[in-house]
């Protein structure tokens, strides 16, 4: 009968000799009993810290100094950073990755919800310099005033009267 004890046969050597020296660690078999040899291999964080410096750099170049990017540029950035560094997106997209870059660059990711609600927040702010300077406007005179606020701001007038311009308006103006 043979003995097919990893030593005997010589396959744990075998293996053994193809990881590099600085790889692997003696350890005695009083500190790793569940282990039938001496070497175990070493978890490099090298190569992880190479890879995010890589996607560091990628993503840098790309942004180019921006703090502020929108979700739909940044997942193209994110693709074309895993064609250079040969990885996936969907790995780039990790909190290892994305997660800690976000951080350490105190980037904004804006989605299309932020967007809009920016836009809708600017828009307020010059409707309500207008409706401050007429706070007493009502019939023909505030038709005309929502008429000239639509022209400047791009958006129909009778947005301007509804739920999210004028009654907002007049909700911070009765709390006065």
């Amino acid at each position: 009968m043979g003995d097919y004890d990893t030593g005997s046969t010589g396959v744990g050597k075998l293996h053994i000799s193809f990881a590099k020296r600085e790889d692997l660690v003696t350890l005695s078999n009083v500190e790793m009993p569940q282990l039938g040899h001496k070497y175990q291999p070493v978890h490099r964080k090298k190569s992880e810290s190479r890879k995010y410096a890589d996607f560091k750099y990628q993503m840098d170049k790309q942004l180019k100094g921006r703090k502020r990017v929108n979700s739909n540029e940044f997942n193209d950035y994110l693709s074309v950073a895993s064609k250079s560094l040969g990885t996936k997106v969907i790995t780039l997209k990790s909190p290892f990755y994305k997660g800690h870059y976000v951080r350490e660059r105190h980037l904004t990711i804006v989605t299309y919800f932020d967007e809009n609600h920016r836009k809708y927040l600017e828009n307020y702010k010059k409707f309500k310099a207008e409706r401050d300077k007429h706070p007493n406007a009502h019939g023909k005179e505030l038709s005309e005033l929502r008429k000239r606020v639509s022209k400047q701001i791009g958006i129909d007038e009778r947005t301007l009267g509804g739920l999210k311009y004028e009654y907002q308006w007049r909700a911070e103006h009765d709390n006065k």
